[in-house]
C-alpha cells in the first residue's frame, strides 16, 4: 500500500508559498497537490496551515487521503472498509422523510431513527449505468437492484433493503433502487484508528460528561459541534474525519456486509454522523465478479 495526501490550495497561495511544486494547473483557481506524509512539501503545508490558521484563514480549501493497494493485498484481506464514491446533493430530511431524534445522543446527535421510507427527488438519483451505489450527504445509502441481488444471494436480509419513494408522489417508488439500511451493527472500532479534523489535527480528548449542555434540537448542530470537539464522551461518534485505515476488534463471525457501532462525522443541520461500512472477502469477490460499480476499498484490520 502507498499513501498520498491531496490538498486543494488556492492558486495564489500555492504559487506564492510552494513555487518549487511542478504543476500543470497554473491557470486554475484551485491547484491540487499530492504528496507523501513526512515529505518536505507535507511539512511545509503543516507550517503554512498553522500560520494561516493563526490569521483566521486556511491555507487549503480541502484535502483527501488516497490509498492504493496491490490486488494481492486486497484479495488476501479478510475484511475491507467499503467507501462509497458517489454522494448526491440531497437527503431524506429535505424531502419529507420522517426521523425521530428523541433517542439521539445529547452530545454528538448520533442515533436518530428513520421512521418512514426514504423519500427523494427522482431527478437527484444517478443512472445505474454509472454506479450501483450512492449515498446522500446525510449518509442514507441507495443500491441498485443488481447490487441488492448480490447482497441477498450472500445471505443479507431483505428486511435491510427498503423502497425509495418519489418526492412528487410518495405513493410511487423510484424504480431500480432500494435503500440499504445501516444494519447489522457488528464491529467496534479499535483505538488504533486515527480520527481528526484534518491530517494535522488529531481529535483531542472528548469533552467532559459533567459539562452542562442543551439537549439536541435546542441548537442548530450537536453540542460536540458547538464545542469544536467531535469525540463524543459517550463514544457514539469518535471524530470528524477518518485519518487512517480502520482497525476493529476481532469477531469470530463474519458477515458479508455490516457496519461499525461508532460513527464518524458531525450532526449539523441535516448532516448526521455515519457508521463505517465493512464487507468480507466473499462479498468483495462477488462485487468484482458482477462488475458492481461505485465502491473503493481499503484494508480493515482486526485486533484483539
Amino acid at each position: 500500500m502507498y499513501e498520498l495526501f491531496e490538498f486543494r490550495i488556492p492558486r495564489e497561495y500555492a504559487l506564492a508559498h510552494l513555487p518549487d511544486e511542478k504543476t500543470s494547473q497554473a491557470l486554475k483557481t484551485v491547484i491540487t497537490i499530492r504528496t507523501k506524509k513526512h515529505s518536505n512539501t507535507y511539512q511545509k503545508i503543516i507550517s503554512l496551515q498553522k500560520l494561516f490558521y493563526s490569521q483566521g484563514r486556511s491555507f487549503f480549501f480541502g484535502w483527501n487521503i488516497i490509498r492504493k493497494y496491490s490486488n494481492e493485498e486486497i484479495n488476501q484481506s479478510a475484511l475491507l472498509h467499503a467507501i462509497i464514491k458517489k454522494t448526491i446533493h440531497t437527503c431524506g430530511e429535505e424531502n419529507e422523510t420522517l426521523y425521530d431524534d428523541g433517542p439521539s445522543c445529547s452530545y454528538c446527535g448520533a442515533g436518530g431513527i428513520q421512521k418512514s421510507d426514504l423519500i427523494l427527488g427522482e431527478n437527484k438519483i444517478p443512472d445505474t449505468e454509472k454506479t450501483d451505489i450512492w449515498k446522500t450527504y446525510a449518509g442514507e445509502i441507495g443500491v441498485s437492484a443488481k447490487l441488492a441481488k448480490v447482497l441477498t444471494a450472500l445471505g443479507h436480509s431483505p428486511d435491510n433493503l427498503a423502497p425509495i419513494r418519489k418526492r412528487k408522489n410518495t405513493n410511487e417508488f423510484i424504480p431500480g433502487w432500494l435503500q440499504l439500511k445501516t444494519h447489522p451493527i457488528l464491529y467496534q472500532i479499535a483505538p488504533q484508528t486515527l480520527v481528526g479534523i484534518n491530517p494535522f489535527e488529531i481529535e483531542p480528548e472528548s469533552i467532559s460528561t459533567n459539562e452542562e449542555k442543551p439537549h439536541f434540537g435546542e441548537i442548530t448542530g450537536s453540542y460536540c459541534d458547538s464545542q469544536g470537539n467531535y469525540a463524543c464522551p459517550l463514544g457514539h461518534t469518535i471524530g470528524l474525519n477518518l485519518l487512517s485505515e480502520i482497525f476493529v476488534f476481532h469477531r469470530p463471525e463474519s458477515l458479508p456486509i455490516s457496519w461499525t457501532e461508532q460513527c464518524i462525522g458531525v450532526r449539523r443541520g441535516v448532516l448526521r454522523p455515519e457508521h463505517c461500512l465493512i464487507i468480507n472477502s466473499d462479498l468483495h469477490r462477488a462485487i468484482q465478479a458482477c462488475a458492481i460499480k461505485g465502491l473503493e476499498f481499503e484494508m480493515a484490520y482486526q485486533t484483539i
